[in-house]
């Protein structure tokens, strides 16, 4: 059981380096610990959020062709940023520029990236 916690939440930081590294409309502050505490909350909201978000959005996912998808991702994101902001205080963030064009591109970037990491593991 906590090796499957820790994984998941090394998974995820891994997930978010990985997300840096590919666009710069991503950045981290604040090191390793940053990168953790984002695994941790990513891991708690797609456990806990992200499955009442998918059946609150099931109806408009078929008339938008499963766009909604992406804004869940893109609300999963926005929510970690501002847990990890209020967690950690200044000098450990998650940095995205405040814009929606931003979190849909990140949304979607990070979302293929879960994609493949489950189907990996």
């Amino acid at each position: 059981m906590l090796k499957s916690v820790v994984a998941s939440i090394s998974l995820n930081a891994l997930l978010l380096y990985v997300t840096t590294i590919i666009t710069s409309l991503v950045s981290v502050e604040g090191g390793l610990i940053t990168y953790a505490v984002f695994g941790a909350i990513f891991g708690i909201l797609n456990t806990v959020l992200k499955p009442v978000l998918k059946i609150i959005s099931l109806p408009i996912k078929f008339a938008t062709f499963g766009f909604t998808v992406i804004l869940v991702n893109c609300l999963i994101l926005y929510t970690s940023d501002l847990a990890i902001e209020i967690m950690l205080g200044t000098g450990f963030d998650l940095v995205i520029a405040k814009e929606l064009a931003t979190y849909i591109k990140v949304g979607i970037l990070f979302g293929v990236l879960n994609w493949t990491k489950n189907l990996i593991f």
